[in-house]
Protein backbone atom coordinates (compact mmCIF):
# COMPACT_ATOMS: atom_id res chain seq x y z
CA UNK A 1 0.00 0.00 0.00
CA UNK A 2 1.26 3.38 -0.54
CA UNK A 3 0.52 6.48 0.44
CA UNK A 4 1.05 10.71 -1.16
CA UNK A 5 2.67 12.94 0.22
CA UNK A 6 2.90 16.90 0.08
CA UNK A 7 5.12 16.51 -3.08
CA UNK A 8 3.27 14.17 -4.85
CA UNK A 9 5.30 11.17 -4.80
CA UNK A 10 4.16 7.70 -3.49
CA UNK A 11 5.85 6.79 -0.59
CA UNK A 12 5.22 3.25 0.84
CA UNK A 13 3.00 3.59 4.50
CA UNK A 14 4.80 0.28 6.01
CA UNK A 15 8.31 2.40 6.75
CA UNK A 16 6.84 4.16 10.10
CA UNK A 17 5.49 1.23 11.68
CA UNK A 18 8.71 -0.87 10.78
CA UNK A 19 11.15 2.06 12.34
CA UNK A 20 9.20 1.72 15.30
CA UNK A 21 9.74 -2.16 15.51
CA UNK A 22 13.31 -1.61 15.12
CA UNK A 23 13.33 0.38 17.37
CA UNK A 24 11.67 -1.24 20.03
CA UNK A 25 14.36 -4.37 19.11
CA UNK A 26 16.92 -2.01 19.35
CA UNK A 27 15.66 -0.64 22.97
CA UNK A 28 15.30 -4.20 24.05
CA UNK A 29 18.76 -6.09 22.59
CA UNK A 30 20.96 -2.62 23.58
CA UNK A 31 23.68 -1.79 21.27
CA UNK A 32 27.27 -3.22 22.79
CA UNK A 33 29.01 -2.43 18.99
CA UNK A 34 32.01 -0.41 20.83
CA UNK A 35 33.37 -2.95 23.35
CA UNK A 36 35.97 -5.29 22.67
CA UNK A 37 34.50 -8.72 20.53
CA UNK A 38 36.03 -10.75 23.44
CA UNK A 39 34.17 -9.68 25.77
CA UNK A 40 31.03 -9.67 24.17
CA UNK A 41 28.95 -12.69 24.37
CA UNK A 42 27.72 -14.41 21.25
CA UNK A 43 24.15 -13.68 20.51
CA UNK A 44 21.54 -16.81 20.13
CA UNK A 45 19.90 -16.74 16.80
CA UNK A 46 16.36 -17.37 16.48
CA UNK A 47 14.10 -17.68 13.17
CA UNK A 48 12.11 -14.74 13.40
CA UNK A 49 8.65 -14.42 13.83
CA UNK A 50 8.02 -10.96 12.96
CA UNK A 51 7.00 -9.50 9.88
CA UNK A 52 10.22 -9.10 7.61
CA UNK A 53 10.68 -5.93 5.67
CA UNK A 54 13.56 -4.27 4.31
CA UNK A 55 14.16 -1.15 2.37
CA UNK A 56 16.55 -2.06 -0.97
CA UNK A 57 18.06 0.69 -1.98
CA UNK A 58 18.37 0.87 -5.85
CA UNK A 59 21.68 3.20 -7.56
CA UNK A 60 19.83 3.20 -11.30
CA UNK A 61 18.46 6.01 -13.92
CA UNK A 62 16.03 5.84 -16.38
CA UNK A 63 18.35 4.24 -19.04
CA UNK A 64 19.22 1.42 -16.93
CA UNK A 65 15.80 0.22 -15.99
CA UNK A 66 15.80 -2.71 -18.06
CA UNK A 67 18.55 -3.78 -16.01
CA UNK A 68 17.38 -3.23 -12.56
CA UNK A 69 14.10 -5.12 -13.61
CA UNK A 70 16.45 -7.86 -14.71
CA UNK A 71 18.06 -7.48 -11.30
CA UNK A 72 14.63 -7.57 -9.80
CA UNK A 73 13.76 -10.91 -11.69
CA UNK A 74 16.54 -12.39 -10.85
CA UNK A 75 15.90 -11.63 -6.80
CA UNK A 76 12.51 -13.15 -7.69
CA UNK A 77 13.86 -16.53 -9.12
CA UNK A 78 16.49 -17.29 -6.37
CA UNK A 79 14.89 -15.87 -3.78
CA UNK A 80 11.02 -16.13 -3.66
CA UNK A 81 10.53 -15.05 -0.32
CA UNK A 82 12.82 -12.37 -0.16
CA UNK A 83 12.17 -9.77 2.59
CA UNK A 84 12.74 -6.74 -0.23
CA UNK A 85 10.96 -3.69 -1.37
CA UNK A 86 13.11 -2.09 -4.35
CA UNK A 87 13.12 1.70 -3.99
CA UNK A 88 13.96 2.47 -7.62
CA UNK A 89 14.79 5.78 -8.74
CA UNK A 90 13.71 7.48 -11.78
CA UNK A 91 13.93 11.13 -13.35
CA UNK A 92 10.97 11.05 -16.07
CA UNK A 93 9.94 6.91 -16.60
CA UNK A 94 8.98 5.38 -13.46
CA UNK A 95 8.69 1.45 -13.31
CA UNK A 96 5.80 -0.10 -11.73
CA UNK A 97 6.05 -3.82 -10.33
CA UNK A 98 5.81 -5.90 -7.13
CA UNK A 99 8.33 -4.82 -4.74
CA UNK A 100 8.52 -2.02 -6.67
CA UNK A 101 8.65 1.34 -4.84
CA UNK A 102 9.41 3.60 -7.44
CA UNK A 103 11.22 7.06 -6.46
CA UNK A 104 11.79 10.57 -8.10
CA UNK A 105 15.24 11.88 -7.87
CA UNK A 106 17.51 14.36 -9.31
CA UNK A 107 19.85 13.13 -11.82
CA UNK A 108 23.07 13.82 -10.01
CA UNK A 109 24.00 10.47 -8.58
CA UNK A 110 24.74 11.83 -5.00
CA UNK A 111 21.33 13.80 -5.27
CA UNK A 112 19.98 10.43 -6.03
CA UNK A 113 20.94 8.34 -3.23
CA UNK A 114 20.82 10.78 -0.60
CA UNK A 115 17.21 11.39 -2.07
CA UNK A 116 16.52 8.08 -1.48
CA UNK A 117 17.94 8.00 2.25
CA UNK A 118 16.42 10.76 3.34
CA UNK A 119 13.62 9.05 5.04
CA UNK A 120 15.23 6.42 7.11
CA UNK A 121 17.02 6.78 10.18
CA UNK A 122 20.48 6.61 10.14
CA UNK A 123 20.47 2.99 12.23
CA UNK A 124 18.09 1.59 9.50
CA UNK A 125 19.12 -1.44 7.67
CA UNK A 126 18.49 -1.23 3.99
CA UNK A 127 20.05 -3.49 1.29
CA UNK A 128 22.35 -1.39 -0.67
CA UNK A 129 21.98 -3.09 -4.79
CA UNK A 130 23.14 -1.00 -7.46
CA UNK A 131 21.66 -2.11 -11.14
CA UNK A 132 24.85 -3.42 -12.30
CA UNK A 133 24.87 -6.57 -10.06
CA UNK A 134 22.70 -9.47 -10.13
CA UNK A 135 21.95 -12.94 -8.25
CA UNK A 136 22.97 -16.06 -10.41
CA UNK A 137 22.82 -18.40 -6.95
CA UNK A 138 22.30 -17.91 -3.13
CA UNK A 139 23.03 -20.47 -1.07
CA UNK A 140 20.19 -20.98 0.96
CA UNK A 141 18.92 -21.50 4.12
CA UNK A 142 22.16 -19.20 5.17
CA UNK A 143 21.24 -16.34 3.34
CA UNK A 144 17.57 -16.73 4.62
CA UNK A 145 19.07 -16.91 8.02
CA UNK A 146 21.26 -13.94 8.05
CA UNK A 147 19.01 -11.79 6.36
CA UNK A 148 16.26 -12.60 9.22
CA UNK A 149 19.33 -11.85 11.52
CA UNK A 150 19.65 -8.68 10.39
CA UNK A 151 16.40 -7.19 10.40
CA UNK A 152 15.74 -8.76 13.52
CA UNK A 153 18.47 -6.92 15.32
CA UNK A 154 20.34 -10.14 16.64
CA UNK A 155 23.50 -8.56 14.64
CA UNK A 156 23.72 -4.99 17.02
CA UNK A 157 27.71 -4.77 16.66
CA UNK A 158 27.14 -5.21 12.59
CA UNK A 159 26.93 -2.12 10.63
CA UNK A 160 27.21 -4.07 7.40
CA UNK A 161 27.49 -7.55 5.64
CA UNK A 162 28.26 -8.72 2.60
CA UNK A 163 27.28 -12.43 1.98
CA UNK A 164 29.29 -12.53 -0.95
CA UNK A 165 33.14 -12.74 -0.10
CA UNK A 166 35.56 -12.70 -3.78
CA UNK A 167 37.95 -10.25 -4.93
CA UNK A 168 39.72 -7.74 -2.61
CA UNK A 169 37.75 -9.53 0.01
CA UNK A 170 39.43 -12.71 -0.33
CA UNK A 171 42.94 -10.71 1.15
CA UNK A 172 43.96 -10.13 4.38
CA UNK A 173 45.11 -6.30 3.60
CA UNK A 174 41.36 -5.58 3.22
CA UNK A 175 40.47 -7.25 6.57
CA UNK A 176 40.79 -6.33 10.53
CA UNK A 177 41.88 -9.56 13.17
CA UNK A 178 38.60 -9.61 13.74
CA UNK A 179 35.82 -12.74 13.68
CA UNK A 180 32.15 -12.44 15.28
CA UNK A 181 29.66 -15.54 14.41
CA UNK A 182 26.33 -14.99 12.92
CA UNK A 183 23.55 -17.46 12.39
CA UNK A 184 24.05 -21.56 12.55
CA UNK A 185 27.78 -20.70 13.18
CA UNK A 186 28.69 -18.41 9.93
CA UNK A 187 32.04 -16.82 10.29
CA UNK A 188 31.93 -13.40 9.76
CA UNK A 189 35.51 -11.53 9.22
CA UNK A 190 35.19 -7.66 9.29
CA UNK A 191 36.21 -5.44 6.43
CA UNK A 192 38.96 -2.55 7.09
CA UNK A 193 37.80 -0.54 3.85
CA UNK A 194 35.20 0.15 1.71
CA UNK A 195 36.40 -2.56 -0.94
CA UNK A 196 33.76 -4.58 -2.94
CA UNK A 197 31.06 -1.40 -1.58
CA UNK A 198 29.24 -1.55 -4.92
CA UNK A 199 28.12 -5.41 -4.24
CA UNK A 200 24.69 -5.62 -2.62
CA UNK A 201 24.76 -5.79 0.42
CA UNK A 202 22.74 -5.09 4.02
CA UNK A 203 24.03 -1.68 5.51
CA UNK A 204 23.06 0.76 7.85
CA UNK A 205 21.94 3.97 6.52
CA UNK A 206 24.52 6.12 8.02
CA UNK A 207 27.15 3.95 6.33
CA UNK A 208 25.90 4.87 2.62
CA UNK A 209 24.94 8.32 3.75
CA UNK A 210 28.49 9.05 4.85
CA UNK A 211 30.34 7.53 1.96
CA UNK A 212 28.03 9.56 -0.82
CA UNK A 213 27.99 12.65 1.44
CA UNK A 214 31.65 12.88 0.89
CA UNK A 215 31.38 12.55 -2.95
CA UNK A 216 31.44 15.73 -4.80
CA UNK A 217 27.95 16.72 -6.17
CA UNK A 218 28.64 16.17 -9.76
CA UNK A 219 29.91 13.53 -11.02
CA UNK A 220 30.41 13.07 -14.35
CA UNK A 221 30.89 9.31 -14.90
CA UNK A 222 29.69 6.61 -12.46
CA UNK A 223 33.02 4.71 -12.78
CA UNK A 224 34.75 7.44 -11.36
CA UNK A 225 33.32 7.28 -8.24
CA UNK A 226 35.64 3.70 -7.56
CA UNK A 227 38.70 6.18 -7.02
CA UNK A 228 36.80 8.49 -4.68
CA UNK A 229 35.57 5.35 -2.75
CA UNK A 230 39.47 4.57 -2.57
CA UNK A 231 40.44 7.89 -0.62
CA UNK A 232 37.54 7.61 1.92
CA UNK A 233 38.40 6.45 5.43
CA UNK A 234 35.91 4.10 6.65
CA UNK A 235 35.22 5.33 10.30
CA UNK A 236 36.03 3.14 13.23
CA UNK A 237 32.06 2.92 14.59
CA UNK A 238 30.95 1.99 11.12
CA UNK A 239 31.50 -2.03 11.52
CA UNK A 240 31.53 -3.99 8.50
CA UNK A 241 31.59 -7.45 7.89
CA UNK A 242 32.07 -10.12 5.40
CA UNK A 243 31.15 -13.34 5.25
CA UNK A 244 34.92 -15.84 5.60
CA UNK A 245 32.75 -18.70 3.35
CA UNK A 246 31.00 -17.35 -0.14
CA UNK A 247 27.86 -17.85 -0.15
CA UNK A 248 26.63 -15.97 -3.07
CA UNK A 249 27.04 -15.44 -7.21
CA UNK A 250 26.57 -12.71 -8.50
CA UNK A 251 27.01 -11.46 -12.33
CA UNK A 252 28.15 -8.11 -13.55
CA UNK A 253 25.54 -6.51 -15.98
CA UNK A 254 27.87 -4.52 -17.90
CA UNK A 255 31.28 -4.35 -18.56
CA UNK A 256 32.54 -0.95 -19.90
CA UNK A 257 29.11 0.15 -20.94
CA UNK A 258 27.95 -2.70 -22.73
CA UNK A 259 25.95 -5.45 -21.80
CA UNK A 260 28.16 -8.64 -20.53
CA UNK A 261 27.96 -11.99 -22.52
CA UNK A 262 26.23 -13.39 -18.96
CA UNK A 263 23.84 -10.99 -18.30
CA UNK A 264 22.33 -11.35 -22.67
CA UNK A 265 22.18 -14.89 -21.84
CA UNK A 266 20.17 -13.96 -18.75
CA UNK A 267 18.09 -11.61 -20.34
CA UNK A 268 17.25 -13.68 -23.13
CA UNK A 269 16.27 -16.34 -20.45
CA UNK A 270 14.03 -14.20 -19.12
CA UNK A 271 12.09 -13.47 -21.94
CA UNK A 272 13.51 -9.79 -22.14
CA UNK A 273 16.47 -9.59 -24.55
CA UNK A 274 19.07 -6.79 -24.35
CA UNK A 275 17.91 -3.08 -24.26
CA UNK A 276 17.86 -1.80 -27.86
CA UNK A 277 19.77 1.40 -26.45
CA UNK A 278 22.92 -0.68 -25.48
CA UNK A 279 25.40 -2.93 -27.40
CA UNK A 280 26.41 -6.22 -26.01
CA UNK A 281 30.07 -7.91 -25.57
CA UNK A 282 30.64 -11.42 -25.71
CA UNK A 283 32.91 -10.71 -22.37
CA UNK A 284 31.53 -12.41 -18.98
CA UNK A 285 31.93 -11.26 -15.78
CA UNK A 286 31.01 -12.74 -12.29
CA UNK A 287 31.85 -12.22 -8.60
CA UNK A 288 31.57 -15.37 -6.30
CA UNK A 289 32.04 -18.84 -6.85
CA UNK A 290 30.41 -21.94 -5.04
CA UNK A 291 31.92 -25.24 -5.54
CA UNK A 292 30.03 -28.48 -5.74
CA UNK A 293 28.63 -29.43 -2.36
CA UNK A 294 27.68 -25.72 -1.71
CA UNK A 295 31.26 -24.51 -0.27
CA UNK A 296 32.12 -20.93 -1.44
CA UNK A 297 35.23 -19.06 -2.82
CA UNK A 298 36.23 -15.98 -4.35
Amino acid sequence: MTGRNAGGDERPRWRGPLQRWFGAVRRQLGRAGNSPAHEQAEPRFQRSTAPVAVPAIVLTCDRYHPLTEHMIMRYDAEWPSHPFTFHVPYQEQRIEGTHIAPRQTPKAIRATVLELLAEFDSEAWVYWCIDDKYPIRLLQPSVTQIAEAVVAEQLPWADGLIFCRCRKLLLSAHLRDETRKGPNGVVLLRRKDYSQFWIHQFLRVKVIRHVFQQFPESIPQAKGMDAMLSRIKLPDDHRLYVVETNLAVFGESTIRGRVSGNCAASLRSHGLGVPPAFEETDARSFMGTIEAGGRGSG
